[in-house]
């Protein structure tokens, strides 16, 4: 009779024994540890590890017009003109360390000056940061709603000594003073904000397209709305400083809202702005005119119908005008209008 098989169990292996740590480095957001630990075998040594700090926390408040407050910084690293922010500390929330740098950089307790903001925290965007030649490490930054700023608040603005100056002003007024990475950044918060939806955005090196072809990243609109006998879909703008192209005609255009993908942000620009249904949209094929900026998605989209059958919901008229007319309109048009005319075929 042969013997019984004997099973040998696994030895159960000890945890990590954790007995000090000596911090070699800390640069603020990036540390090095060196842990003298004892291993699950019993062998006894150090143990060393790098741990960058990877979150992030921005406030943005606006002025009682509206405005963005930024605040510039004296370093590059950051990005010079950014919303008041910083990184989040260990053992703090985003939240939380929002509410610090608010303070540390401008002198404003939002929980004394906006409690209702505090009382109900309104987190508008998450963005992940990859590495750039300044900042070596991927980051997350959170930005928080902080409310609207009266002007009595912000007569009380002292800055910390790591910023040079603050002001606020319409989002398309930091386009000149911002780099075009964080201004498409602040194009995006500012979406989350006027739209009452929390975003999400990641950049990468290759630009992402939705199944449509359209860039997932963009920002704004231009709809060429034709008919079939050849007559373009056009609005005259109102004359608003604040707004691209004002008091000229041009093809319906406008910003996008939420998480909508840029077919749904044209067809509710064009239903909005002249009560038309506009079918078969498609991304225009082609160079970009160096006057439409590349936040903008251009497309080309078709419709029956006659004047009588628009509504002006913006502007101060709405028209199909024949591609023959176009010039002879009674106001200016953009000169991209005839570039993109041409690459659909008008």
């Amino acid at each position: 009779m042969s013997a019984p098989t004997v099973t040998r169990q696994p030895a159960v292996p000890q945890p990590w024994q954790h007995h000090d740590r000596t911090t070699l480095l800390d640069s603020g957001s990036y540390l090095i540890h060196r842990d003298t630990v004892t291993q699950p075998d019993g062998t006894e040594g150090a143990f060393e590890f790098h741990q960058a700090r990877v979150d992030g926390a921005l406030t943005v408040a606006v002025d009682d017009q509206g405005r963005i407050a930024m605040v510039r910084y004296r370093s590059y690293v950051h990005g010079e003109v950014l919303t008041p922010g910083g990184d989040v500390d260990p053992g703090q929330s985003p939240f939380d360390a929002a509410l610090r740098e608010f303070h540390e950089e401008l002198g404003l307790d939002l929980r004394v000056e906006n409690p209702d903001v505090v009382d109900h925290p309104r987190l508008l965007a998450v963005a992940h940061v990859p590495p750039t030649a300044h900042w070596p490490v991927a980051k997350t930054g959170h930005y928080f709603w902080g409310g609207t700023l009266t002007r009595e608040q912000m007569a009380r603005i002292r800055l910390s000594d790591e910023h040079t100056e603050w002001r606020s002003a319409p989002v398309r007024g930091w386009k000149d003073v911002m780099c075009d990475r964080d201004y498409k950044r602040l194009m995006f918060v500012d979406r989350a904000r006027r739209s009452g939806t929390t975003v999400y955005q990641e950049r990468t090196t290759a630009r992402q397209l939705d199944r449509h072809g359209a860039p997932r990243d963009f920002e704004g609109i231009v709809v060429f709305v034709t008919t079939p006998d050849g007559r373009l879909l056009m609005n005259l703008r109102d004359r608003k400083p604040s707004i691209a192209w004002p008091g000229y005609w041009t093809p319906v255009a406008g910003w996008r809202e939420g998480i909508e993908t840029a077919f749904e942000t044209a067809a509710r620009e064009v239903m909005e702005e002249t009560g038309v249904a506009v079918r078969d949209l498609r991304v225009i094929a082609g160079p970009r005119h160096e006057l439409v900026s590349h936040h903008t998605v251009v497309l080309h989209g078709t419709c029956e119908g006659d004047d009588s059958a628009l509504v002006l919901g913006e502007g101060q008229a709405n028209r199909f005008v024949p591609y023959g007319e176009i010039d002879k309109l009674v106001g200016p048009t953009p000169p991209y209008v005839g570039h993109y005319l041409q690459l659909i075929g008008g």
